[in-house]
């Protein structure tokens, strides 16, 4: 009798295997973690993960410290049958390794990813660290040259410089200070010039009056000549970076040599506005990573052709059509804000509306495509359609449709409570 190190559920006589400490630090070195892999705690509902929440620590949390331990420990595991399980089943794919890959373009970087992973990996995770965003970095030296070289050793290797704007010259300046002393005009001057320069030299140019044993002696009039150093901004485009983590898969028999394209979970992508699981393609869920990182810093033509791309992959990739229609929205939002005729706002509007239908086709369930696309009617003028998505959205999602914030009229509100009753 006893419990599994793991789990800690109660093991019958002869059920629990032994697992050695030197195995057991390498499968925590391979990347395995109690929390993502699930396993519940005593055999009950309650899992690893659940206890991580508990102390405010999130699944990758939990299982890093869950690994430090297991570093630390100094006596073999005894593990149940189950957690024995979900270790061979993690480990069957070989050891996990994490690349960053570095490319002028996403496509180049994309392309780099492929060359680099062998082709019967499964890919765990991957993420668009940079898409190739444009920056500028400004620097202050004693010259435009050595402005220039010192920006230049800021920017990240790889880095393209597209312009190099010279905001100010190195110049020539001077002043004058009363002091005692050369030490205390040199001090006095440093308080008064521009915080990028430098003090070049500091001349007596009036002597004051030296007193009788130092009563009524007066300071002396010193010149401080002194560089305003020289400022440059270069602005650069910084490499696309791509994290990718991945398992070269172990395949024997007839499935050897095969590349394995099979949709799991490994491949599975949460969108930005919950928790919904959507699984991809390897092309498809490349574009899709793209598309949300351009969505996440407001670039919505790029989303917009990021997302058409992994649609021509896969015509019937819902999530696709859901967050295009989205884009061309926002597209329409901001054409309406900058004073852009009709003609140009009302057309993004109608393929947003496409979009929108296109993603209900697909997944009829999809509440959320309802409201949205009710929001888009509005924006049009076109109430009777907008109310309808409406009532449908609440028969499908009653519990999601109190959480929307949606304009509606007292109308629609009326025949939305008869629904409810």
């Amino acid at each position: 009798m006893g419990v599994c190190d793991l789990c800690h559920t109660e093991l019958r006589a002869g059920e629990g295997t032994i697992i050695p400490l030197r195995e057991m630090k390498r499968i925590a070195q391979s990347g395995f973690g109690p929390a993502k892999a699930g396993i519940s705690l005593g055999g009950g509902i309650l899992t690893v993960a659940h206890f991580g929440y508990a102390f405010g620590l999130t699944k990758r949390e939990t299982d890093q410290a869950w690994r430090k331990g297991v570093l630390a420990d100094k006596t073999p595991w005894v593990l149940c049958p189950n957690c024995c399980g979900k270790i061979r089943s993690f480990m069957k794919g070989g050891m996990r390794q994490v690349i960053e890959v570095k490319g002028a373009t996403i496509e180049e970087a994309r392309q780099k990813i492929r060359d680099s992973i062998p082709p019967d990996s499964k890919v765990i995770s991957l993420r668009t660290i940079d898409i190739g965003s444009k920056k500028s970095i400004k620097e202050t030296a004693p010259s435009v040259e050595a402005a220039i070289e010192k920006a230049k050793k800021k920017i990240p290797s790889g880095a393209q410089v597209i312009s190099e704007k010279i905001h100010k010259e190195a110049t020539m300046a001077s002043m004058t200070v009363e002091a005692f002393q050369k030490a205390e005009a040199r001090k006095a001057a440093k308080r008064q010039i521009p915080s990028k320069s430098s003090i070049t030299r500091v001349v007596v140019i009036e002597k004051g009056r030296k007193g009788f044993l130092g009563i009524a002696r007066t300071r002396d009039t010193f010149q401080i000549h002194y560089k305003i150093f020289a400022q440059v901004e270069l602005t650069f485009r910084s490499p696309a970076l791509i994290r990718v983590s991945f398992e070269p898969r172990k395949m024997h028999g007839a499935r050897a040599g095969q590349t394995v394209r099979k949709i799991s979970k490994a491949n599975a992508l949460r969108t930005p506005d919950g928790n919904k699981i959507v699984l991809v393609d390897a092309p498809v869920r490349e574009c899709y990573e793209v598309a949300m990182a351009f969505f996440g810093k407001a670039k919505w033509g790029e989303c917009v052709s990021e997302l058409t791309k992994a649609i021509k992959i896969d015509p019937n990739f819902s999530e696709g059509y859901f967050w295009r229609a989205a884009a061309y929205f926002m597209i329409a939002v901001g054409q309406e804000i900058d004073g852009a005729p009709l003609d140009e706002i009302v057309p993004n509007c109608e393929r947003s509306i496409a979009d929108y239908s296109r993603a209900i086709e697909l997944d009829p369930s999809n509440a959320k495509a309802y409201i949205n696309r009710s929001g888009v009617f509005w924006s049009l003028g076109r109430e009777d359609e907008a109310e309808k998505d409406l009532i449908k959205a609440r028969q499908i999602d009653p519990d999601g449709m109190r959480g929307q914030k949606v304009v509606i009229s007292e109308d629609i509100r009326k025949r939305i409570d008869q629904l409810e009753k």
